[in-house]
């Protein structure tokens, strides 16, 4: 705060950011945002605010920087995304938020997935396998339910009941 009442424009300075989101406030990461720091910048060698949020683990931090409009499915210069950082380091509460939000799961550079990123760690495998099955390794549950939604509101007149009438499946 007191660098910006100074005329320093702490939105351009990475390390400011980069102390945050190491040192692990909430508080300090909003009021870096609000003072129009770039939520997709990288801050530490090619890791952008998400991802470098994703590998600390602190969920609370990538839920803000989501809300800020960072881009889940960002990639970084070896292919590696916010998701493919959380599932390698076992952060299963980061990767069901990022798959909530419509990361994909798919591969980087080097064909590797999250899935097999997340070897060590397997529920976090597995939730990341279940998701694969249930909506592919592009999609989201909210592209589902819309596809769904547009389907059903442009089906056959038939099946213009409630979802969970005989038509809805």
């Amino acid at each position: 705060m007191i660098l910006q009442h100074c005329g320093v424009a702490v939105h351009e300075e990475r390390r400011a950011m980069q102390i945050a989101l190491r040192s692990g406030p909430v508080k300090a990461v909003k009021w870096l945002l609000r003072a129009r720091a770039d939520a997709e910048k990288p801050v530490e060698a090619d890791l952008t605010p998400l991802r470098l949020a994703a590998r600390f683990g602190n969920d609370e931090v990538v839920d803000t920087l989501l809300e800020s409009r960072a881009q889940a499915n960002t990639r970084g210069r070896f292919g590696y995304t916010a998701l493919m950082v959380a599932a390698m380091y076992g952060h299963a509460d980061i990767v069901q938020l990022l798959l909530s939000r419509g990361a994909q799961v798919n591969t980087n550079g080097d064909g590797e997935t999250a899935i097999d990123l997340a070897s060590r760690y397997p529920e976090v495998a597995e939730m990341l396998q279940a998701h694969v099955d249930a909506y592919g390794w592009t999609g989201s549950a909210d592209e589902k339910r819309a596809t769904a939604d547009f389907a059903w509101a442009t089906g056959p007149s038939c099946c213009k009941e409630p979802r969970d009438s005989p038509c809805s499946e």
